[in-house]
């Protein structure tokens, strides 16, 4: 009987030491799913105004905000991101092709050229810019969205991608194209650490999809998904 008794008694502490595992266990999880920041990117509409055949800038048609292409980075968890380090990955050779020969179809004297990272537009070239130096930026930190109590984080695309998509819609336009043309996508990465230290990667796909275009605009839709999803 005493036997019994002592196994009985050894059953409840191990199932006891063992419900008390399972509760530090969850409450672990917890802390750490309170510090956890989840970044998102806004799906934003912009419009362009377009460049001159031989020069300028494609940019913002709104004169009143900043003419960088760019959209709002929000953090939907629960902790703040720190450190955000963020890199973009887009075939510039490959897009630069397929615009110039647009160009050439549209019977236009305007042309990209790209050498030694740096892209511009030829024959009266008015700006360069250089896509080794813009394929990365940083932000401080992204606090939760529940506590923001300022605008949000804005994140700008790269005035090479932006450039180039504008360019290849607006020429695909006056070559009398029948529909928008194709763009490679964007990639980015953000790399970035929460409260606790730990250290996140999320991968993104940014899509800059024409909506409108005519001789002097250009309206597009920018959003964006995971690149596994």
């Amino acid at each position: 009987m005493t036997e019994i008794v002592s196994l009985v008694t050894s059953i409840a502490a191990c199932l006891s030491a063992i419900a008390a595992l399972v509760v530090v266990r969850q409450n672990y999880k917890q802390r750490t799913a309170s510090y956890r920041p989840e970044l998102v990117l806004v799906k934003t509409p912009v419009r362009l105004q377009r460049f001159e055949e031989t020069s300028g800038f494609p940019h913002i048609a709104d004169e009143n905000i900043d003419r960088r292409v760019s959209v709002p980075i929000v953090n939907v968890g629960l902790g703040a991101a720190r450190d955000v380090k963020i890199s973009w990955k887009f075939p510039v050779g490959q897009v630069v092709s397929s615009v110039n020969r647009l160009a050439q179809k549209a019977l236009t004297r305007a042309y990209f050229e790209y050498k030694h990272g740096l892209l511009s537009m030829e024959p009266e070239t008015r700006w360069v810019i250089h896509w080794k130096v813009e394929r990365e930026e940083e932000i401080d930190f992204v606090l939760p969205a529940s506590i923001q109590q300022a605008p949000p984080n804005q994140l700008n695309l790269p005035m090479t991608y932006v450039a180039l998509v504008f360019g290849l819609n607006h020429f695909a336009f006056k070559s009398q194209s029948s529909s928008f043309p194709d763009v490679l996508p964007l990639e980015c990465r953000l790399e970035y650490s929460d409260i606790g230290g730990a250290q996140h990667v999320l991968d993104l796909v940014v899509h800059m999809k024409a909506v409108m275009i005519s001789d002097n605009e250009f309206a597009c839709l920018i959003h964006s998904s995971r690149r596994d999803a």
